[in-house]
This record gives structure tokens, sequence and C-alpha cells, in this order.
């Protein structure tokens, strides 16, 4: 039982790094379902930052943290939301909740109202 803990830990340990900003696994993760999820629902963590679909090396700045609670920016370059409009720069507040090594609740909303949950779906 002992080495099946350890053996358990490491494999977490491999997957994210003392350097990453958020203690997520990197890879895919999705709001909805993994198999056919729509772009709005995916986000990659590179372990420097959460990129949709339609965004081009984010850079994530921690701003605050407490506990499992990390207040972000996030800045992009460019951001293409849709094939008739010109990509643009964009800046982000948001908030990431970490719940597991595999998942969190991501709100850009100041109140917190709008908040999504996530849970990982593939390592790239």
């Amino acid at each position: 039982m002992k080495l099946f803990f350890i053996l358990f830990v490491a494999s977490y340990g491999a997957l994210a790094s003392a350097n990453d900003l958020l203690p997520l696994c990197h890879g895919s993760y999705s709001s909805g379902n993994c198999e056919d999820a729509a772009n709005a629902e995916l986000l990659f963590y590179d372990g420097k930052s959460l990129n949709g679909a339609h965004s081009a090396e984010c850079a994530m700045r921690l701003v605050h943290k407490q506990d499992d609670r990390f207040d972000v920016t996030q800045t992009c370059p460019a951001e293409h939301v849709a094939d008739s409009v010109p990509a643009y720069a964009i800046g982000l507040n948001e908030t990431v909740t970490v719940l597991t090594f595999e998942s969190f609740a991501l709100s850009r909303d100041v109140t917190h109202n709008e908040q999504r949950t996530f849970r990982f779906c593939s390592k790239q």
C-alpha cells in the first residue's frame, strides 16, 4: 500500500513542475464533454498559461494567492474571435481555484458570478 501511494504521488509530480504557475497537470481541460467539446469549452495548460482555441502565446502573471485560489492577470498578444474579425490583443483578470491536480474553477468576472469548472481531458 505504501509503495502504491508513493507511485501515485510521483506520477502527479511528473506532470506538474515546481516552476509551474498553477499546481495542475499539463494538457487539455474541458468545461464540457471531453470527447465532443466545443472550442469555447476547451483550455490548454502548459505550466505558464491557460490558452483557448483562439488565443496565442498568452502570458499569465500571479497577482495574489490564497490557499488554492490564484488571482492572475493573463495577457494575450492576439485573440481571434471569429473569421470575419481581425485578431486583437487582450488582457484578462481571472481567478483560478484549483480543486484537484486535474480540475479547476475559472472566473473571469470580478464578482465571481460567472464561474466554470474544467476537468482534465488529455496530456499533450
